[in-house]
């Protein structure tokens, strides 16, 4: 079971990343280079927390120790400003897989903005995926195009929450002192990792 870490505070400082799970094939000889897509890419996301009163850094602190311990997953709420009210879009069809979502539902003449992320979970963990282009919603089928390749088929039926959350694995090492997390903040990071 995932760890639910507290609401960041309005002055917290999010640096989301894209982890690559492919690469750049090289020739020895000169040639050109390829670029080689893997499923499996994702997102990390570096966070900085300001100073906290006592109580607050007291439960930050208990979450992230407990998940260096028990290597269970954090869940944070990914920073997302400015996507409109799109009512509720499911995944239309199982065993999806590339970087095109099937769809269906949402308020008829909603637009997906590019840029966009969503999660969406398979009953148990989340994953984030950015939107690739804008998609006009019309309450029927529609076809969602990502930003990255799925890592995994999501569940027919499945809601894409446009409030996403990323969840991943966090710090091993935790070693701030309460003082440090009241008098100067902390940061750690939250890595996708399935």
């Amino acid at each position: 079971m995932a760890i639910v870490l507290p609401a960041a505070p309005i002055q917290s400082k999010f640096n989301p990343r894209m982890v690559s799970a492919g690469g750049v094939l090289r020739s020895p000889i000169g040639g050109a280079a390829i670029n080689v897509s893997r499923p499996g890419d994702r997102h990390a996301i570096d966070v900085t927390i300001p100073p906290l009163p006592v109580e607050q850094a007291r439960q930050w602190r208990s979450r992230l120790v407990r998940s260096a311990a028990t290597g269970e997953s954090l869940r944070l709420q990914w920073p997302q400003d400015g996507v409109p009210a799109l009512g509720t879009i499911f995944v239309d069809g199982a065993n999806q897989t590339g970087m095109i979502l099937t769809i269906t539902g949402g308020t008829v003449g909603a637009v997906v903005p590019e840029g966009a992320y969503f999660s969406v979970s398979d009953g148990s963990r989340y994953d984030l995926y950015p939107v690739a282009e804008d998609r006009l919603l019309s309450g029927g089928d529609a076809l969602l195009d990502l930003g990255i390749m799925l890592r995994r088929p999501p569940l027919n039926g499945g809601v894409l929450d446009f409030t996403p959350i990323i969840e991943g694995l966090g710090p091993k090492v935790v070693s701030w002192s309460l003082e440090h997390m009241i008098d100067r903040g902390f940061s750690f990071t939250i890595e996708e990792n399935r």
